[in-house]
Parts: C-alpha cells; structure tokens; sequence
C-alpha cells in the first residue's frame, strides 16, 4: 500500500462525499428544509456527541447498542456518537422546550453514526431529516409530520411513493392480552417476521390461528382489511387494528396516489414507537427513504406525552431526486475587482476567478464547471459540449 493509498482510505462504511453529490445533497436538504418551515416545523441541532444516560433520558427503555462509546477525559464518563436523531429531540422536548405550548412542532437536519450498517443499507454514517410533532393524541395531528413529508418528497420529483403501515410489538401485545405468564421467544418472533407459516404454527401455541391470519392479510390495503373479519382479539388489539386503517384512510384521502400496504409482521426497529408505524419507499428504489409512527416521550415517572414523526434519509433520496437546474456560475479574469465580483454575486450568479492570466478561454471554463464566461467586456453563456 503506497502513503497516497493510506491517506486515502477511510473505514468500512463511511465516505467522501464530493460534488457534483454534495450539491445535489445541499438542494435537497434546502428544499425540504423550506417545506418543513412553512408547515410551521422550527428547527433544532441537537450535538452529535451526548452523556450515554442523557441520549435516551426522554425515550424510556430506547437501546444504545448500536451506538459508538468512548470516555470523556474530562470526566470519565461514557460518551456516545448519536444513532437516531428522534431520541435527542425526546430529550430536548422533555427538558429544555417543556414549557414551550403543545403541540409542539420541531424539525432536523444532520449526520449520525453507526457501529455497522446492514445488508441493504451498508453506509456507517448517513443524514437524517426529520419532523416531529409532540404533544397532541389526535389523529389528524397524528398523520401531519407523515402528510407534511410525502408533500416535501413530490417537491423534489419523488412522485411513485409506496407507504407501509405496521403495529410495533404486535406479538408482545398478544401474549399478554392472553394472559400467558412467558414472553414469546426470539425464535417465534423471527418466524413471524420472515412469515414461516409452518414455524409459527408449531411455536405459537394458542394463538397459532391469530398470527397465520396477520401473515395471509399482510399486504395491499384492500387485502389487509379482511383481517378484521377472521379474527377473535381482545378489544384492546381490536381498537389497534381500526386506528391503524383510519391512519390509513386519512392518509389516502389526502395523498390518493399513494398506494399503501400493511405488513402484520413488521418488528419495529427503533424499539420505541408504540402505535402506527410506517415506512416510505418509492419503487425507483428497494431501499428505504424514510421511516416514523407514534412514540412516548417521558418527562419523569409520571408524566409522558404522545408524539408522532417520520426521518427521512438524504442518501436514498438523493438517487432518485430530479436533476436540479445547475447553478449559473462565471468565469472572470484573473485580478477581476471585488466590485464588478460583488455585483454579479448580487445578481444570482457563482463566480470563479481564472487562477492565472494565461489560463482563460472557454474550454477552460467548462473544465472548471463554469456556465458563463467574461469576454471583452461581456457576458457569455457557454454552449454545452
């Protein structure tokens, strides 16, 4: 390995991101930033680094397992590099903007980090950008941050969105409105993940007839709503189920175009949401472009509040977002005045000064990324070759 191969490697899963990517980046997130504003979403920048006790202080029983750890110098107590900006705007909205008047509305844009990535997903370090809202249990306040999103994506030309409802902990929630003493085993849960029909037949025991069910229905909403006819659940789940096809309705309602599926069988990854969760996908794209639902932020033992919310992740989003118009950018002389810079800056235009005196013609400028030229005085938009 050479010193400029050394100086050049970085660590499994993490990059350089560079233009023209990082521009494309940069537009993205200005646009969805305007989108979330004028929605009435204010913006907050939580650190990238916080106390381990302190990271999930408003999240409840949230996991750091996935976080990178090391010890403060000064102190000696254990850092982390944050994994999810939701569980720091739980942290925030608990503690310092807990006086501030409900619902409260609060936006975000930046990096986090990961100790691995995934198959589908094997980038370290991503952005998020997100919106949540807290402090309201009403439906229609509910949808918002999801509806205000899917707006923000059609913004940008991200129009074949497909939507993906689930209901976090569906087994957990079964076993106990059962009444059984014992927590379903990992193994159970994996098979009603991966729909092993034959799997959960055998480990399911007394609600074998339950979970098949979840996984036939799983599906287009149309198919979905059929569960609701086969099943004998207790009232509780029941209400689950009409609150997760309401979401549902209200959601098509405002977005028809939309197509939306259930999936029964969904585990929730974040290990806090505990109502409607949901997925964004686009079918230019297997992966992911955002993810959110219902959540509880506590402020201490005895008072908590519902929140929903939805991140959006820039890297899957930039592969499919529209060509932006490039950006008008001049070429000038070498030794140009600052005042004649000045005036076209004033006038929408990037400007990039020649770094010598022989170096200044067209094909030059092009290389440079230039659009226009100063020529005898004028400006020159450059053909395209």
């Amino acid at each position: 390995m050479t010193d400029k191969d050394i100086y050049s490697l970085l660590p499994e899963g993490l990059r350089d991101i560079v233009p023209p990517e990082s521009e494309m980046r940069d537009k993205i997130k200005e646009e969805l930033y305007s989108c979330f504003f004028y929605n009435g979403y204010d913006n907050v920048s939580p650190p990238l680094v916080e106390y381990e006790e302190t990271l999930i202080s408003g999240m409840g029983k949230t996991s750091t397992d996935s976080v990178f750890k090391f010890s403060d110098p000064e102190n000696r107590k254990t850092l982390v590099l944050r994994s999810d900006i939701t569980t720091q705007i739980g942290r925030i909205s608990s503690t310092r903007l807990k006086s501030l008047a409900r619902p409260l509305r609060l936006m975000y844009i930046g990096d986090i980090v990961r100790t691995k990535g995934s198959v589908v997903r094997p980038e370290r370090q991503f952005t998020q950008i997100g919106l949540e809202l807290i402090g309201s249990d009403n439906l229609f306040l509910d949808i918002e941050p999801l509806v205000v999103a899917i707006e923000a994506l059609k913004s940008i030309g991200i129009e074949q969105i497909n939507l993906d409802l689930s209901l976090p902990n569906l087994i957990e929630l079964l076993f106990a409105e059962q009444g059984f003493s014992n927590k379903p085993s990992n193994e159970l849960l994996s098979a009603f993940e991966q729909r092993d029909k034959e799997l959960v037949s055998e480990l399911a025991g007394d609600i074998k007839e339950i979970l098949l069910s979840f996984i036939r229905f799983s599906g287009p909403l149309g198919v979905a709503r059929n569960v609701m006819d086969s099943l004998l659940v207790s009232k509780k789940i029941f209400k689950l189920l009409e609150n997760l096809f309401l979401f549902a309705d209200k959601i098509n309602n405002i977005h028809p175009s939309i197509e939306t599926t259930i999936d029964f069988c969904e585990k929730d990854k974040s290990n806090y949401h505990n109502d409607v969760n949901f997925r964004l996908f686009c079918s230019k794209t297997s992966l992911e472009i955002g993810r959110g639902g219902k959540y509880l932020i506590y402020h201490d033992k005895k008072k908590m509040e519902q929140a929903s919310g939805i991140t959006l992740f820039l890297e899957s989003i930039v592969d499919i977002s529209k060509e932006f118009e490039k950006h008008p950018c001049i070429l000038m002389p070498f030794g140009t005045d600052r005042t004649r810079i000045r005036k076209y800056i004033s006038e929408g235009y990037r400007v990039r000064i020649s770094g010598d005196s022989k170096h200044y013609d067209q094909e030059y400028a092009r290389r440079l990324g230039c659009t226009h030229i100063i020529g005898d005085g004028k400006l020159i938009t450059l053909s395209q070759e």
